[in-house]
């Protein structure tokens, strides 16, 4: 439910929301945003800082600066426009803010149902999409705390024949707005304000963007962000994200690096990818399964409590059979059913660095309920709908091992976990979708994991898993040490017809991190002598399809690379 259009579009990034100056005196038309009226004459900068942004350019002795925060509880994205006099004259302007409805995830199709309507008592424009089958009662809204205001809804008039949100018309000419605010136009939100500075004064004006439940709280929270003093908001915002990423501190040589460390990595993990999970070219706002939890266990030292949220969020995402969603709206739980196959590992490793991390073991009995929906058919790789919920819930422990256990089951027949519908690298979706290719990085993976939660199955006098996690953690090892080392490094993987993926021999993706650097993490590569005579009784060595691929085939070619020193 976008309130305004995302572009994919790295090339044009056609501006959506703007906001404009037109100066009586000379006719002109400025902003101190770039993508906007821009004046090639002009020095435009821009500067971010955690949860705040501050555009800023300066024109014919007019200093123009725009910084805009997102309020950390509501709903409400806050502007305040700063016109500062340099010169000697009075500056006689008339302001512009812009903002293109979409309220949905595609303009073209949800425009032609958006109802913008106009509150005159307190000067609010709001939009509403009631064919939204999701979203269909909520209510966007703008507004302006300037004076002499003129408004419209109408993209059209706006923008004008021949024009664009870059020099719409009607802030070329300097108009008023037309006052028409209704249904059946092409809609948009957009506000003019007089302003009259005289020199060496600066005059603000703030406008705020937001969305809401209701109509009366649409116009509430309207009224009451326009009305809070900015400086103290300012004030109070940098203090949360000063408290938040002061939490962890390094120091080095490198500058550079410390601020990365200190301030930016945990500002855009949290900004980004917890509170918005959204990014360029991935708007969606959804949960990933694996995304959230990576994401969240890198605040271990930060918060933890984001992590632990996040663990139970994914839990709840599980199907009693071991399978998960691999991503979900959060509002409606519509998600997709998949044959990745790394989601079902991601949990137990997430589990097993919260409880060592924290201390917290009891944190294993943490009881949640799985999902109910139908299975993947013969040949599906996914299906997105809503599953229900489950009346009886189970132990985090015990969702845990349903997935290692499912993780395990759908292992090759030399005992290699199957990459089925792609493992943590999605562009590797159809290595192996008939079912028969391998993932050596999801080996070393398990392999870890299996490792790791056979200390909590001991703890919990739970035999059966404890031994059965043990024995397949030791013929993971033997098995990617043997058949998983290429006579360089190790292969990521093999496609259905055997072919290898990540050989030294290969004519594409030659070598592969993933494989490499997880084989030390997990600690089971073999350094010492990658491949022995002992370890080949009783495996298969599975011959690749491709001619053009030329790897060692036996066991034998493969002994004798490793004692010669060909370990890359």
């Amino acid at each position: 439910n976008q309130i305004t259009p995302w572009s994919n579009d790295m090339v044009e990034n056609r501006p959506v929301e703007a906001i404009y100056l037109h100066d009586f005196d000379d006719g002109t038309v400025f902003s101190p945003l770039s993508a906007v009226c821009r004046d090639r004459s002009v020095t435009y900068e821009t500067r971010h800082e955690s949860g705040r942004s501050e555009f800023s350019a300066t024109r014919n002795n007019l200093a123009a600066k725009l910084v805009q925060v997102v309020d950390p509880v509501d709903p409400v994205k806050v502007q305040r426009l700063s016109l500062t006099n340099l010169g000697s004259q009075a500056k006689r302007l008339r302001v512009y803010g812009y903002v293109e409805w979409q309220l949905g995830n595609n303009r073209k199709k949800s425009a032609p149902y958006i109802i913008p309507k106009m509150d005159p008592k307190n000067g609010v424009l709001t939009a509403q999409n009631p064919f939204h089958t999701d979203f269909g009662d909520r209510i966007a809204f703008f507004a302006c705390d300037g004076a002499n205001q003129t408004v419209t809804s109408d993209r059209g008039r706006f923008i004008g024949q021949g024009g664009s949100s870059r020099w719409p018309s009607a802030v070329v000419q300097g108009r008023l707005l037309s006052g028409s605010v209704g249904p059946g136009h092409d809609p948009c939100a957009a506000i003019t304000c007089d302003v009259i500075v005289k020199p060496n004064e600066t005059i603000n004006v703030h406008f705020v963007l937001g969305d809401s439940i209701l109509l009366g709280e649409a116009i509430t929270l309207a009224k009451r962000h326009l009305a809070q003093d900015f400086v103290e908001r300012e004030k109070i915002n940098r203090q949360q994200w000063s408290d938040f990423t002061g939490t962890l501190q390094v120091k080095s040589p490198d500058e550079a690096f410390n601020a990365m460390v200190n301030t930016w990595l945990p500002y855009q993990g949290l900004a980004c990818r917890i509170r918005a999970r959204s990014a360029f070219y991935q708007a969606s706002g959804a949960y990933g399964f694996r995304d959230q939890l990576q994401d969240t266990l890198s605040f271990l030292l930060l918060d933890p409590a984001l992590a632990r949220r996040q663990i139970i969020n994914a839990a709840g995402r599980q199907f009693r059979s071991g399978d998960v969603q691999h991503w979900w709206l959060p509002n409606s739980g519509a998600g997709v059913r998949t044959k990745i196959s790394d989601d079902v590992v991601w949990l137990g490793y997430a589990v097993h660095q919260y409880v060592t991390s924290t201390g917290e073991t009891s944190f294993l009995d943490e009881m949640v309920p799985f999902l109910k929906g139908r299975k993947l058919g013969v040949g599906e790789h996914d299906a997105f709908y809503t599953p229900e919920k489950t009346q009886k819930s189970a132990s985090l422990y015990d969702h845990c091992a349903r997935a290692l256990d499912l993780a395990i089951e759908r292992s090759s027949e030399r005992g290699i976990p199957l990459i089925l519908g792609g493992d943590w690298n999605d562009g590797m979706n159809r290595v192996g979708e008939e079912g028969r290719g391998e993932s050596i990085w999801l080996g070393w993976f398990l392999y870890k994991v299996l490792c790791d939660f056979v200390q909590f199955a001991d703890q919990k006098g739970d035999g059966e898993h404890a031994s059965k996690w043990r024995e397949h953690a030791d013929r993971l090892k033997t098995v990617l040490n043997l058949q998983g080392w290429d006579g360089e490094w190790y292969l990521r993987g093999t496609f259905d017809d055997g072919t290898p993926l990540g050989s030294s021999r290969s004519d594409e993706c030659r070598i592969d991190s993933l494989a490499q650097t997880w084989s030390v993490i997990s600690g089971g590569g073999d350094a010492s002598d990658m491949i022995t005579s002992d370890f080949a009784h009783g495996l298969t060595v599975l011959e690749p399809a491709s001619a053009r691929v030329s790897v060692p085939r036996t066991l034998q070619e493969r002994a004798a690379l490793a004692r010669a020193g060909h370990r890359g």
